[in-house]
């Protein structure tokens, strides 16, 4: 059985980086989290890709978006045994879980998909959550710490991140509206 959420259910989403920032999750599917609370997922640490280390179809979609910065930076996770990343965990609706696959291109290869079980809000409980992970073959430029305080959200600039997922957005829903589908794939009624 599967640990990948049906399309009709919510998803406890574990974020990292700049998709920790409620603000982010606004810009990326249209609405604050309503549920969001923070968690250490271990067993994984915390990487920093460079635009010349995304996959060549997602690299290409980030540079028109970023204009060619040449000084974009992405974090991802990878599996490592004893190390821990501090994140947030959202629950988004299944809608706004497609529009988060839809800005973080996991659809074109730049991350994968990952069911994890991490601590739940009560004491000793344990919920099914899904993040995103480096895909095959990609190589990282660094490891950051995960459990540090002082690192930032945000490895560009914020406003502009915020404005390129807002875009980014409208543009999934103008093309999912085209084709007489909600988010999910179902037809719209």
């Amino acid at each position: 059985m599967s640990n990948f959420p049906k399309a009709s259910e919510k998803v406890f989403y574990f974020a990292y980086g700049q998709n920790r920032d409620s603000e982010m999750i606004e810009a990326i599917t249209g609405r604050k989290p309503g549920v969001s609370y923070e968690a250490v997922l271990k067993d994984y640490e915390l990487c920093v890709q460079n635009l010349g280390q995304i996959p060549e179809i997602p690299r290409g979609i980030v540079a028109r978006y970023w204009e060619g910065e040449l000084n974009f930076k992405a974090r991802i996770l990878r599996p490592k045994k004893g190390s821990q990343v501090k994140g947030t965990v959202h629950l988004l609706s299944p809608d706004e879980w497609e529009m988060k696959k839809n800005y973080e291109l996991v659809e074109v290869g730049w991350s994968e998909e990952r069911p994890i079980t991490i601590p739940g809000v009560s004491e000793g409980s344990q919920i099914n959550a899904v993040t995103e992970v480096l895909g095959p073959d990609q190589e990282v430029e660094r490891v950051e710490d995960g459990m540090d305080p002082n690192l930032s959200l945000f490895l560009n600039d914020r406003e502009k991140t915020i404005q390129i997922a807002s875009q980014v957005r409208r543009e999934f829903l103008q093309r999912v509206k085209g084709e007489g589908q909600s988010t999910t794939g179902e037809l719209k009624q």
